[in-house]
Order: structure tokens, then C-alpha cells, then sequence
């Protein structure tokens, strides 16, 4: 089985802590250590994806992510 990664540069997501049960989203910035979720919305291809995720450096949430990989 290969690695795969999925870079979410540039692309519109929403960020929910990883620890919890339901899907309330994560308000302010999310730091480097946090432990966290991504729901990453696809809007051209009409489909969402969840993938989990270490920030590497921050996300101003409500924006693009710029620079980052899970």
C-alpha cells in the first residue's frame, strides 16, 4: 500500500477538532500543534472529502489555506 498525500493548497476547507464527536467547527487560527480535521469542500467537482490532518505552521480559518499538506 503506497502513502498518499493530499495537498489542500489554496483550496477552500472547514477545520473541526479531531477529538470530537461532532462537527462543530473550529473558530480563530489553527496553530502547528493542534490536532485537528479537515473537511475540504470541492466545489468543481461537487464533493467533499475528510482527511486528518497535523497544521504545519497555521490556517486562518474562513480562508484559503496557503502552504499546506496533510
Amino acid at each position: 500500500m503506497t502513502e498518499q498525500s493530499t495537498s489542500i493548497t489554496g483550496r477552500r476547507v472547514r477545520v473541526f477538532p479531531a477529538s470530537s464527536g461532532g462537527w462543530a467547527p473550529i473558530s480563530g487560527v489553527v496553530l502547528a500543534e493542534d490536532d485537528i480535521t479537515i473537511l475540504v469542500e470541492d466545489t468543481e467537482r461537487q464533493r467533499q472529502s475528510v482527511i486528518p490532518f497535523t497544521a504545519i505552521g497555521r490556517i486562518e480559518l474562513g480562508s484559503h489555506v496557503k502552504g499546506a499538506a496533510a
